[in-house]
């Protein structure tokens, strides 16, 4: 599921073909996407990514010292060749791959110069070598079962309001958009999802709004953080063509694994320009010592209360940057994580300049209820949240008075015609009768309404089968 890696096979002009997905293609597909998807799916996430990329997170930090691993694991790891092996293998290709990352952002935001050929070698560089360190986790295999799944650090409630109190008083300015950053833009590549259909890819970077970012692991010393976004955009017409920004689910770093054939960012094809931001604590924007998302998880209430005030407010700005770059027309998307975070944009917006404010709302597998997600939703029982919540003191009405940072309050901004939604009938991670009970109150339309006998993932990449949704929205945003 990435690019090849080889660099001889590269074309001079041309990023190689993305990987299409073949496994949700005819009559496997059909077998593949059905709740049964979903209840292995979410097991696999909860009881082997989590406690893999645990151990790689350490590992990445530790640098190959056995000592250092083991401090930040709490475990009591003795040394092996396996295990000094599995170290030492994480830490050369954290250092292959940093190399990468650096001669990366130095041709792509700081060199003008480079020819394209040379430009698409360094981006396939830089792609495989991210995608070796994320396979680095498979090292730590054997060991599996000894792993926590997250690095658990709820807060207490005190500490939660020290932190975002002033903002829960104030709701109409809680999500309060600074000044439009300025944006760097890297040189641009040329890609084609076929051999008819061409497209530019770059990427924006611009100041971060999240906390803890000082410590992302790109960041230069004394530097806060940065944003990004990866913009997908036609060859010809993209500076004014109309704009989805759509936003991923939680853990989520497609960049890292490669170049896949999304059928979002296909939209291209259609006319679109299509941004993908990162999440705040993933990607390029991961902390150290922590695994893409974790924080939000493993914080609970403050960790999703900072990422969405981070995200919403981020999103505004690009959707500024949309319309200042010729997009008339600016929808705001997300699938699960990226669809809590979206209808938070669609509702905050009413409190935003007219040029922040998306005109469509895409909603791809979500809830209006974040208690029902954090308190009984299939991933918060496997991850036994509400003991971990109830052990730092938090009680359902604690956490119920926080609501107004992490729910769509109010009516969204766009008119409920203007709103496309995707829900899964078997859907226990994002349960659907928080979806449903949101489509309601918003009075959408039960033409823009898809629903699928899937579950939380299944329906999501049904996309790739059925992009009927998709196709929903960009007659919508025609019209």
């Amino acid at each position: 599921m990435n690019v090849p890696v080889s660099l001889a096979s590269v074309e001079p002009t041309r990023l190689p073909q993305p990987m299409a997905i073949k496994a949700f293609d005819g009559l496997q597909g059909n077998l593949l996407l059905r709740p049964w998807y979903d209840w292995c799916g979410v097991r696999a996430i909860v009881n082997w990514y989590f406690p893999l990329s645990r151990a790689w997170a350490a590992a990445l930090e530790a640098g190959g010292d056995l000592e250092s691993f083991n401090s930040l694991l709490g475990g009591g790891f003795r040394s092996s060749g396996r295990i000094g092996s599995a170290l030492a293998q994480t830490a050369e290709a954290d250092r292959i791959y940093n190399a990468a990352q650096r001669q990366w952002e130095e041709r792509f935001f700081g060199d003008t110069s480079a020819l394209e050929r040379e430009l698409i070698a360094v981006e396939v560089q830089r792609q495989s070598a991210s995608k070796q360190r994320m396979l680095c986790r498979k090292a730590f295999l054997p060991w599996r079962r000894k792993f926590p799944k997250l690095h658990w650090a709820v807060p207490q409630n005190e500490n939660v309001e020290q932190h975002q109190g002033e903002r829960l008083l104030n709701p109409a300015s809680a999500f309060e958009v600074p000044s439009n950053p300025a944006f760097e833009k890297s040189c641009v590549l040329t890609g084609a999802w076929d051999s008819g259909a061409a497209y530019r890819q770059y990427w924006l970077r611009f100041p971060s709004l999240a906390a803890g970012e000082e410590n992302a692991v790109m960041a230069n010393e004394g530097e806060n953080g940065k944003a990004w976004a990866k913009v997908y955009e036609p060859e010809t017409g993209g500076e004014g063509a109309p704009c989805l920004i759509f936003l991923h689910g939680i853990g989520m770093e497609t960049d890292f694994w490669g170049e896949m054939a999304d059928p979002v960012n296909q939209l291209t094809k259609q006319g679109f320009r299509v941004i993908r931001p990162e999440a705040p604590w993933h990607g390029h924007r991961r902390l150290r010592g922590r695994f893409g998302g974790e924080p939000a998880i493993a914080q609970g209430p403050l960790g999703f209360i900072e990422l969405f005030h981070a995200w919403v407010t981020e999103v505004a700005q690009l959707v500024a940057w949309a319309r200042e770059n010729g997009s008339r027309q600016v929808a705001v998307g997300g699938l699960s994580l990226g669809a809590l975070t979206a209808q938070l944009v669609a509702t905050q917006a009413r409190n935003w300049e007219a040029s922040q404010r998306p005109d469509h709302l895409l909603l791809v597998t979500t809830s209006e209820d974040m208690l029902d997600i954090a308190l009984r939703g299939s991933m918060a029982r496997l991850l036994e949240m509400p003991r971990h919540f109830a052990a730092a003191g938090w009680s359902e009405s604690d956490l119920a008075r926080w609501t107004p940072l992490l729910e769509p309050h109010g009516d969204p901004v766009m008119a409920p015609h203007r709103i496309v939604t995707l829900l899964g009938l078997a859907d226990d991670l994002t349960p659907i009768k928080g979806g449903e009970s949101l489509m309601r109150r918003w009075n959408v339309p039960e033409d823009n309404i898809f629903r699928r006998n899937q579950g939380h993932f299944s329906a999501s990449l049904g996309l790739y089968r059925d992009s009927s949704v998709l196709e929903r929205l960009a007659a919508v945003m025609a019209g």
